[in-house]
């Protein structure tokens, strides 16, 4: 309902109310605490081996012990024989991989009462929708280990940010040439993904060269995609941005490519998680390190050579503690002789994308199901007529006559009405080779970018 008055607000009355958002939104965020919490981060990271080890260790240590005031852990830990007194990575191991459908109906075991502070909604790789609590403390922990990479790069807080992330801004129906929003509070510059084509990106590309902006981030769907199209139209940045970061979506070598071609920038990127129990962030000299103060990372192979799934602990979250979570991405020549241990590449997040009749490309579209907790996985299937078949496999919770409309609702909210869109329940979805749920399969021949003769 709020959504739906603020797309129908014009825009100017729009960047007003994305900057009260943000104003409070920056206000928990970092809080007054924030900053030390940042400085705290910053200094871990100059740490010796030794006391990066022993730091990790006594993390791992409190939030096992923590956890036993959750009902549901509590009762995996007598089921394992865990020793709360052990070595905690030893004790560890007796846990067995915890899946995201299994935290999904235990949510309310898992989480413990006395900490209940904020609630987290997250839509995941595979569509499958995520609700948990966190602490303040931990939500400042995980910005505060995202801002000391930023930090790292030339970043500083209150620089301005173009924000090319998948958010619903615009409404699907507008017909200007604004397509981008403000949030004053928090120094941002939003664009909307869902309306990007040939005919649009000229008014991009002017706006990003009248506000000048020198970081940009988001998704490398939506940035190659719109340096691909600026290409082909022979349109030209007229500066050269500091920094891209990426994130939410695996960088692919071609789209780090066009991001490069047109905005003259390599892009730089980093694995995080709300659930906090991984981060990995991509160093100076293009190393992907693992932030091993922030959480306990497992590398566990998979059935494809070289190739391993990221399984987490969270350190920080006393309201909602994760053992051997199962993040649903995978890792590639991954280096434990090294500590801080690293990963040559991240899979999981390569998304395809969608294409609208307009010739628009629409990618992310995970967030519909942000708040679906009654969708367990989906997959969205583009036929060559362009028409979209949803296969949803559905939690204990769907309702066939309210969720059906529920998701639909959603998808015409940022793809329009132009296409056709059925939805189908199922028991499973297929995986690939490497186990991998492939978000979105899409049986549309890819027009491939020309970019030959632009520099």
């Amino acid at each position: 309902m709020i959504e739906k008055i603020y797309l129908a607000l014009p825009y100017p009355l729009q960047n007003i109310a994305l900057s009260i958002f943000g104003f409070f939104n920056d206000k928990r965020r970092y809080g007054k605490e924030f900053f030390s919490v940042l400085e705290q981060s910053t200094k871990r990271f100059d740490m010796t081996e030794e006391n990066l080890r022993g730091y990790q260790r006594e993390m791992l240590s409190n939030s096992l012990k923590n956890a036993e005031k959750s009902e549901f852990w509590k009762k995996r830990f007598n089921e394992f024989s865990v020793d709360l007194n052990g070595d905690p990575y030893e004790e560890l191991q007796k846990l067995p991989v915890l899946s995201k459908k299994e935290v999904q109906t235990h949510s309310s075991e898992i989480a413990i009462e006395e900490f209940k502070e904020c609630k987290v909604h997250t839509s995941g790789t595979t569509g499958g929708g995520l609700i948990f609590w966190e602490t303040v403390d931990s939500e400042q922990a995980r910005w505060a280990v995202w801002w000391r990479y930023r930090n790292r790069l030339g970043i500083n807080e209150g620089d301005w940010c173009g924000l090319f992330g998948g958010r619903n801004i615009i409404s699907p129906a507008y017909r200007g040439t604004v397509f981008h929003r403000i949030n004053y509070a928090s120094s941002q510059v939003l664009f909307s993904c869902y309306h990007l084509s040939r005919e649009t990106v000229k008014y991009y590309v002017d706006a990003l060269n009248n506000k000048r902006l020198m970081w940009l981030h988001g998704y490398p769907s939506f940035l190659s995609e719109l340096a691909g199209l600026a290409l082909t139209e022979g349109l030209k940045l007229k500066y050269t941005p500091t920094v891209i970061t990426i994130g939410a979506e695996n960088l692919s070598s071609h789209q780090s490519d066009l991001i490069f071609r047109f905005f003259g920038v390599t892009p730089r990127q980093h694995y995080g998680l709300a659930e906090s129990v991984s981060n990995i962030s991509e160093s100076k000299d293009g190393r992907f390190v693992v932030d091993e103060d922030f959480s306990y990372t497992e590398f566990i192979e998979s059935n494809v050579q070289g190739c391993y799934r990221i399984v987490g602990s969270n350190f920080t979250n006393k309201a909602f503690p994760l053992f051997r979570y199962d993040s649903g991405d995978l890792a590639y020549g991954v280096n434990e002789t090294v500590f801080p241990r690293e990963v040559s590449a991240i899979d999981g997040r390569k998304e395809d994308v969608i294409v609208l009749k307009s010739g628009a490309v629409v990618g992310r579209l995970d967030h519909i199901f942000k708040d679906a907790i009654y969708v367990s996985e989906a997959q969205i299937i583009q036929k060559r007529n362009l028409s979209l078949i949803i296969k949803v496999v559905c939690s204990d919770l769907w309702e066939e006559s309210k969720h059906y409309s529920e998701l639909l609702r959603e998808f015409r909210s940022r793809l329009g009405d132009d296409l056709d869109i059925s939805i189908e329940c199922v028991d499973r979805i297929q995986r690939t080779k490497s186990g991998k749920l492939r978000f979105v399969i899409s049986e549309v021949n890819k027009v491939e970018t020309n970019t030959s003769g632009h520099e």
